[in-house]
């Protein structure tokens, strides 16, 4: 829309000084008359609305200012405030601050607290709305509420849709904080927040296990939450999990150490095993027939405005709200595959034995192949299981926040979480590789009674079956099976030449093939060549794949990535056994990309 004269003169006349000075004022008691409340909410209202109008540059000066008239601690102290719309107001207004790259200037200290707060409110329930809009005393709020979709009358009925709107919101706030920071800092930058306040994670687990609200089946809450764990454990962007790098050693080691300390608070969180199971059992016991009778059926007591408005809130249709449901199930069990993935390279820290037992049975899960592929899919059906088993997360906030004043650029650091197809084997086969590193492998099949601490989940049989010789043969062909299938994928989104976005797509997709591929090595080192027939080859594609992803990352210009990506797979290739079929074309290739990223980084730095 852009910022007009009238709107810059206001500006420059010390508008946002003016408004910040009504928005923080304090009225003691708790009779405050509603003009006094509805003058804050407006003040603070106006304000967010501005800050998302202008170029970047007029952005960012504003989000400067209020940032300097403390801003943020005036939405931390309006969550706590007893009136509904005031918490609302908080929670929008932290929003709007985010979409306009909050998290790149909030210090991390802060940041924890806002996503504690967030994450508290998204907890709280709707009670406190419902009570407050159908009390005559409070019900005026309903006015401000209704400004989210119009005509609409607050009932009994319409009321708790209120707070799952906001509730949505709030929790969307945690993810877009960490998001919008996504850049070389962001390793530190989470574990400061975790160091800070480590009830986040519990918190985020939580809000990871809520109950989808009847009344608003297309709630985000427990994706969103889940994928902002994700975050917060994220590994740098140019380090594939389990691969070793032979450049740079130092900056590496420092950066994968940020990456194990976080882990090491998540496992020391009370229940940290057990509340991934519930995230994961929560996906699996959700009614999706139920689902698809709140969906497509008129919301009773609702007015007609708001169940049109809320029908069209996702995609337009019921089929696109069905869609969306399903995509979100999919994004939750990815994440938690992606979480004891990224656990397990903490070796010594990632919980006890009976701990990585009690989630092997969500990592078998997590192997199974649940549809096709989208762009195979020929029926409804097949589209929509799709969506639930072979969706995967790749967010890049430079190009969904591309405006025309700023070319749009394909970050060096996007937000990525593979599909379940290739995540459920790689959690199981880094589990058993954990397990056979502790020397705890074999011994299950021995076992005659439960492990102390076993999650009960499971049981002693079908931790003994998932470990199985005869079963982790199978579990290292369909890996490789899987290897082959994600490295054609990889190499299809290459052939999309002039798109960067595919070409990072690609890159991301390269690296997951290695990770898988590391996988099956790590698990071979440690049953010391007990599997080595059938993990033959992983060594080859593990090669292959860093090298692709290298040559990604040099065609965006992500020269330092495809140093790291390069340097592994060089490293990768040295002494490998002829039996793995590598050619020399292959090592040579590698290492001129070795050589052609350190010179473009001489050249760019």
């Amino acid at each position: 829309i852009g910022i007009g004269t009238f709107i810059r003169s206001c500006l420059g006349a010390g508008l946002v000084s003016t408004m910040m000075k009504i928005a923080r004022r304090e009225w003691p008691g708790r009779n405050v008359p509603r003009a006094r409340v509805i003058s804050q909410y407006r003040a603070l209202q106006l304000l967010c609305i501005l800050v998302q109008l202008g170029d970047e540059s007029e952005c960012q000066t504003m989000l400067d200012d209020l940032l300097k008239q403390d801003v943020l601690n005036i939405c931390l102290q309006c969550m706590q405030h007893q009136l509904c719309v005031m918490r609302l107001l908080s929670i929008s207004a932290l929003r709007s601050l985010c979409q306009v790259y909050l998290g790149e200037k909030v210090p991390s200290s802060l940041a924890a607290a806002i996503i504690e707060g967030v994450c508290l409110y998204t907890l709280q329930g709707p009670d406190h709305v419902v009570n407050q809009l159908l009390n005559p005393v409070t019900a005026w709020q309903s006015t401000m509420f209704s400004e989210m979709i119009e005509r609409t009358q607050v009932t009994r009925e319409s009321a708790p849709i209120f707070y799952a709107v906001v509730q949505d919101t709030a929790v969307q706030v945690a993810h877009e904080l960490l998001f919008t920071s996504l850049s070389p800092k962001t390793t530190m930058f989470c574990y400061e927040i975790l160091k800070e306040r480590p009830q986040v994670l519990d918190l985020l687990l939580n809000c990871a296990i809520l109950d989808r609200p009847s009344c608003f089946p297309e709630s985000n809450v427990a994706s969103t939450a889940s994928k902002t764990l994700v975050l917060l454990l994220q590994w740098p962007s140019h380090i594939v999990p389990g691969v070793a790098l032979s450049v740079n050693e130092a900056f590496k080691e420092s950066e994968c150490d940020v990456v194990f300390k976080a882990i090491g608070i998540f496992t020391s969180r009370p229940n940290w095993a057990e509340m991934l199971i519930e995230v994961w059992m929560n996906v699996q016991e959700e009614d999706v027939d139920a689902m698809e009778r709140l969906v497509f059926r008129p919301c009773r007591g609702v007015t007609i405005e708001l169940t049109i408005a809320r029908r069209f809130s996702i995609e337009g249709t019921e089929k696109g709200m069905m869609a969306n449901f399903l995509r979100n199930r999919g994004i939750r069990r990815a994440s938690i595959l992606r979480l004891i993935a990224t656990i397990t390279h903490a070796a010594t820290s990632c919980g006890t034995n009976a701990q990585i037992e009690s989630v092997l049975h969500i990592a078998y899960l997590g192997c199974c192949k649940g549809g096709k592929y989208l762009e195979d899919c020929t029926t409804d059906e097949e589209v929509m299981r799709s969506f639930e088993y072979e969706y995967e997360v790749f967010r890049s906030y430079l190009l969904e926040n591309a405006k025309p004043s700023k070319p749009v650029v394909s970050t060096e650091t996007p937000f990525v979480i593979a599909s379940q197809r290739v995540l459920g084997p790689t959690a199981l086969v880094r589990l058993l590789a954990v397990l056979a590193q502790r020397k705890t492998l074999s011994p299950i099949q021995t076992l005659s009674k439960l492990p102390n601490g076993l999650s009960s989940s499971t049981s002693l049989q079908h931790i003994q079956q998932i470990t199985h010789p005869e079963v982790i043969r199978r579990i290292i062909r369909l890996s490789q099976m899987r290897i082959v299938e994600r490295m054609d994928r990889g190499r299809t989104r290459a052939r999309a030449k002039g798109d960067p976005d595919e070409t990072n797509f690609a890159c991301s997709t390269f690296m997951s093939v290695a990770e898988l591929a590391a996988a099956l090595v790590a698990l071979d080192e440690y049953t010391h060549g007990v599997y080595s027939a059938e993990i033959r080859g992983a060594r080859k594609q593990l090669v292959i794949a860093l090298g692709n992803a290298s040559q990604m990352a040099y065609s965006l210009g992500h020269f330092k990535r495809a140093l790291h990506l390069a340097s592994g797979a060089t490293a990768a290739a040295e002494n490998i056994a002829v039996e793995e079929g590598l050619t020399p074309a292959i090592i040579e290739k590698n290492e001129g990309r070795v050589a052609q990223a350190n010179a473009a980084l001489r050249i760019h730095q």
